[in-house]
This record gives structure tokens, C-alpha cells and sequence, in this order.
């Protein structure tokens, strides 16, 4: 957090410009190793624009598959939005950071860490001039499938 803030004390001037996003976000995402690797997502993320089009999301997700398996995924994103209307802003994003992953067998447990990469698309449908909501489907590198809908706030529109 201490490495966010100096940035986003820099960035603050653009940012008062430009229209903030923040979401909760739940849905599903697999591993697809050599057996189901199912797990319930949920998360946040906030979507911080630089420039026509393009902003920055960094995001935080929990990843849940039972007792003995979960995980935790901090990612930052590359976001693209191609359109913007007053209903519907369809994007691609493209996003890299660092998974989690902890296992618990008999009392015994461990954790290791790895890297993650996902890109996909999705679309923010508003709801009214500030509130939305955000299916999105990603493939990448662990997780290998996610699909996801968000549920956020649009400050400044």
C-alpha cells in the first residue's frame, strides 16, 4: 500500500479529471490441471484512467475451492475501453501479478507463490449515470478461465 499511495498522490490532478471506477466482483475461475480445479471468486478492483480510453486496474481476488484449497491473486491491469455511452462501455484488459496459492493436507500446510497473466473483455453496462454492472470473461495462466461480473460506482460521471 505505502508504494501505491506516492503514486496516486502524482497521479491525483489527472485523476480528479477523469472518472474513477470501483466494483466488488464474484464469479468462477479453473485451473484445468489433471482434475477440476473449480473455484468461487470474489474481489475488488478499482479502475483508475490516464489518458482517452486507457486506465490502470489493480485488483484483488480471493479464490476459494474448499477447506484445503484456496488461493489469493493481486494483479495489475492494462484496460482499454473502445466506446463510451451513456449505457454500455464494452473494453479488453490484459493484466499480470502474483497468485497465492495455500493447501492444507491433514495438519500440515503450504503455501507458494507464482506468477499469473490473463486477458479477455467484458463490458460496464450502467444501470443509472453512476452505477454499473460488469460481466467479463479472461484466459491466461493461472487461473486459465475466469468469468466474473462486477458490481461498482463510477465517481464523477
Amino acid at each position: 500500500m505505502w508504494r501505491v499511495l506516492p503514486l496516486l498522490m502524482i497521479c491525483a490532478p489527472a485523476l480528479a479529471q477523469q472518472i474513477v471506477q470501483v466494483q466488488a466482483v464474484g464469479g468462477y475461475a479453473n485451473f484445468l490441471d489433471d482434475s477440476d480445479q473449480s473455484h468461487a471468486v470474489v474481489g475488488g478492483s478499482v479502475r483508475l484512467p490516464f489518458s482517452r480510453g486507457w486506465a490502470v486496474e489493480p485488483e484483488f481476488l480471493y479464490l476459494y475451492r474448499d477447506r484445503s484449497d484456496d488461493d489469493f491473486l493481486v494483479q495489475g491491469n492494462a484496460v482499454y475501453t473502445f466506446g463510451k455511452s451513456r449505457k454500455a462501455e464494452p473494453y479488453v484488459v490484459v493484466g499480470a501479478g502474483l497468485l497465492v496459492h495455500r493447501t492444507r493436507l491433514l495438519n500440515f500446510g503450504f503455501t507458494t507463490i507464482s506468477g499469473t497473466f490473463s486477458g479477455g473483455g467484458g463490458v460496464r453496462l450502467f444501470l443509472s449515470r453512476r452505477w454499473f454492472l460488469s460481466p467479463e470473461a479472461r484466459i491466461g495462466w493461472e487461473p486459465i478461465v475466469r468469468v466474473t461480473a462486477g458490481f461498482g460506482y463510477a465517481f464523477g460521471r
